[in-house]
């Protein structure tokens, strides 16, 4: 055996309490055992993995997947005798195996067909070999080989057994894990800036112009001085080594943070972080606020230079990341193909009303009745066109919705189930929230110690929903943070030396409870909300949601809620899920890929069109006119208006706004403020009382007047007739009121009510 074999075939043995020695690793047995797989292995599509090399050969391919899957298939059928236990030694020992999982390539690669010419471009790289191997073979000198990382265009992603494919939190990673082939889930919640790192340092030296290389493993490296060449060394002479950038390999890097997900944190602690390193290719495929499966390696990550000397036995670790799949994915990757058919399938069996109204049912179908605020949300999810004009005005599409109402409402349930859809989106709370946290912070870098900047919710949702719940909690410094996001869509920042604007164009979903924590009915809309007029009129629909006793509604709701707990309604009743017209409603997988393509159309306005807005726009003024209106019109309402029927459009699959669109876009906003105008009861204005409650108010106004324990009916039905109020209305409000004692009703034979007694 060469001395070469001896350094890189070592006996490596893992202590195990029950056997006293679980694994042996011989890794160039091993090596040798890949290569003859890789040759070998077939499935239906022919040879795998020699068709990766054949790509990786012609510069098609910068990546090499190797699914162990695959092994254990082939040890258990074809009986391969020198590939037995290999997936699991892997598994055990993936950091050392990956290296030498990289060399079987390259000897494969090797060995593999010359591609044609002008298959590909060359690079420095190219040159540089080929230079090196000509100097080598016509001088002899050469002696300082090349790395193997210098040739090196492909990086090696090995994807566990299905056995072993179990997603670990972050305190799940215990020290069983380190150096395992290990699934880490959770939440990437900073990323940091790309960055250059050095794979093979490259000098050139100034006495005999011998090229030296150095591979860099890790994150520190000490930079060579002198020429180690044999020329240099005869002649006794030392020459200095210049550091050739341009004859030096690097590879992109990037550090993440992944945090817990808030469902797997128990109770009663704090969510957990780890760092994680991302290289080469996988550089920038995970956003910031993305729920994220990353396979990869634990590795300990020890202190080095004078913090050394000071460390502590417990090292800290990092997580070395192979290979990244979001869970959530962006609107844009979930419209496959196989997406596209379904939704035409959809529209081929259902008709446009058909289709919107089980999209709506489809809106968190547990949650019983609101079907316009679904609607609402479901506008919210489709979205408006967003336009930029020539001059650089930009109009935002995004709509913002404020659910307020009384507690018990279903408004947090909505905010969730809208948050769990949405492919972006971050839910967060009132007075968890600061402005900072919301939309950015400044830190310092660990390895520059620069000033950068950690995006905040509204920043990590870019491009979805930030939905906040108790809203109303937020502190009002807080709160004008969001005046800017809401409806310019960007953040100025002006930090630590940092000036720059950040985009945050993002739907804001909000929802509030009252001042007095339920709706004061003796109190004025403007006392019960509590929020300051700037920022109402920018959510383009505020809508109020009471919780108003009524008998028939509250058995009907009593009903719905057991079938929920039954498992008739919900996740749980996949039967009610479906592409049918006879299903119920859409699953949540179907309805992201009916956003998704809803999102590719940009319905426009019809000229036929453009009359009817503006009459709508300009009657909804005229009503405001000489009121105390607790609900105001402004040029917001109007563009409001416009997104709504853009959503409508976008929901029926349409490519244009029709003058239907505009009216539901009208009715739903009527309706947003004819919840508002309904709430207000007795004692706030005739104007909104109801019949009975206006004969009241005339009855005591006329006791008032005259003074007198006794009130003539015959002096009131003059006033009773100017405002339209009927005999019907007259005896449903005597009937009330004596009934709770308030007056005695003096009648005629007949049963004419002629006067009334006060109590």
């Amino acid at each position: 055996m060469s001395a070469q074999q001896k350094d890189f075939s070592p006996v490596k043995k893992i202590p195990n309490s029950s056997t006293g020695y679980k694994a042996q690793y011989r890794f160039v047995e091993d090596e040798e055992a890949v290569a003859e797989f890789m040759k070998t292995f077939t499935d239906l599509a022919g040879k795998k993995y020699m068709h990766q090399i054949k790509e990786i050969k012609s510069r098609k391919r910068d990546m090499f997947e190797l699914h162990l899957d695959d092994m254990v298939e082939c040890e258990k059928h074809l009986q391969h005798d020198r590939i037995g236990g290999l997936a699991a030694r892997i598994e055990n020992c993936a950091t050392s195996y990956i290296e030498h999982i990289s060399r079987a390539v390259d000897r494969l690669v090797k060995e593999a067909e010359e591609p044609s010419e002008g298959t590909y471009e060359t690079d420095a790289f190219d040159f540089l070999v080929k230079q090196h191997a000509e100097r080598s073979q016509q001088e002899g000198s050469g002696d300082c080989s090349i790395p193997s990382q210098f040739t090196r265009r492909y990086r090696v992603v090995i994807h566990p057994t299905k056995l072993r494919y179990r997603q670990r939190q972050v305190r799940q990673l215990t020290a069983d894990c380190v150096g395992k082939l290990t699934v880490l889930s959770g939440m990437c919640i900073t990323v940091s800036p790309q960055k250059p790192r050095i794979l093979v340092s490259t000098y050139v030296c100034e006495r005999c112009n011998e090229c030296v290389y150095q591979e860099v493993v890790g994150m520190k490296y000490s930079p060579l001085g002198l020429c180690p060449s044999a020329i240099c060394k005869a002649n006794a002479s030392r020459g200095k080594l210049v550091f050739e950038s341009r004859a030096s390999k690097f590879t992109e890097y990037q550090e993440l943070r992944i945090q817990e997900l808030p469902q797997h944190v128990p109770k009663g602690c704090v969510p957990r972080c780890m760092k994680v390193v991302l290289e080469g290719t996988m550089v920038g495929t995970v956003p910031p606020g993305a729920a994220v499966n990353i396979t990869g390696v634990l590795l300990p990550d020890p202190k080095t230079g004078s913090s050394a000397l000071r460390a502590s036995v417990a090292t800290r670790t990092l997580f070395r990341g192979l290979h990244t799949n979001l869970e959530k994915k962006a609107y844009g990757e979930i419209l496959t193909k196989d997406a596209y058919d379904k939704v035409h399938f959809v529209r081929s069996v259902m008709d446009d009303a058909s289709m919107v109204d089980k999209l709506v049912k489809s809106v968190a179908p547990e949650i019983y009745g609101l079907e316009d605020v679904k609607k609402v949300l479901a506008c919210q999810l489709a979205g408006g066109v967003n336009l930029t004009r020539d001059d650089g005005m930009h109009l935002r599409g995004d709509l913002n919705i404020c659910l307020m109402g009384d507690p018990g409402v279903a408004k947090s349930q909505l905010l969730r189930w809208v948050a769990n859809l949405c492919p972006r989106s971050v839910f967060t709370t009132g007075k968890g929230s600061s402005g900072v946290g919301l939309t950015a912070s400044v830190s310092m870098d660990e390895h520059t110690k620069e000033a950068v900047l950690e995006g905040g919710a509204l920043v990590i949702s870019d491009k979805g929903i930030c939905c906040i719940d108790e809203f109303d909690k937020m502190d009002s410094n807080d709160r004008t943070a969001i005046h800017e996001v809401m409806e310019q869509q960007t953040i100025n920042i002006a930090k630590g030396g940092i000036i720059t604007t950040l985009n945050a164009r993002t739907s804001i979903l909000a929802a509030a409870n009252p001042k007095y924590g339920r709706w004061k009915v003796k109190k004025s809309p403007t006392e019960n909300i509590n929020l300051p007029a700037s920022l109402l009129s920018r959510f383009d629909v505020l809508w109020l949601m009471l919780d108003k006793p009524d008998d028939d509604r509250d058995r009907l709701l009593a009903k719905h809620v057991t079938a929920v707990h039954m498992g008739n309604v919900g996740e749980k009743h996949a039967e009610n899920y479906g592409l049918y017209p006879k299903d119920p409603f859409f699953t949540k997988e179907f309805m992201r890929q009916y956003i998704s393509y809803m999102k590719t159309l940009d319905p426009v306005l019809q000229e036929s069109v453009i009359p009817s807005i503006q009459n709508l726009y300009c009657d909804m003024r005229a009503s405001e006119q000489g009121t105390d209106a607790t609900t105001y019109t402004t040029p917001r309402t109007l563009l409001a208006i416009l997104r709504i029927s853009q959503a409508l459009a976008r929901l029926r699959l349409g490519t244009t706004v029709t003058e239907n669109d505009v009216r539901e876009a009208a009715r739903l906003m009527s309706k947003s403020k004819e919840s508002i105008l309904e709430s207000v009861l007795e004692g706030n204005g005739t104007k909104r009382e109801g019949p009975v409650a206006q004969i009241f108010e005339i009855l005591k106004a006329d006791r008032a007047y005259t003074q007198s324990g006794r009130t003539e009916l015959a002096a009131v039905r003059d006033k009773l007739l100017k405002k339209k109020l009927n005999n019907e209305h007259l005896e449903s409000c005597l009937q009330r009121y004596q009934a709770s004692c308030v007056f005695e009703v003096e009648r005629t034979k007949a049963g004419v009510p002629i006067a009334v007694t006060w109590i």
